[in-house]
């Protein structure tokens, strides 16, 4: 069971950071619009 669940998660998250979206998270970080935290939150929260 915990096998199936990581090859789900891992095929989910397989994405993260592909794209434009991480490059324009990591630039509202940078220009203090929001902190790392909820950029990463919101990164993962879009491969769901």
């Amino acid at each position: 069971m915990e096998a199936l669940a990581l090859t789900a998660l891992r095929r989910r998250w397989g994405t993260v950071g592909s794209g434009d979206r991480l490059d324009q998270l990591a630039a509202a970080v940078a220009a203090g619009d929001t902190d790392p935290y909820a950029a990463a939150d919101e990164l993962v929260a879009g491969t769901s």
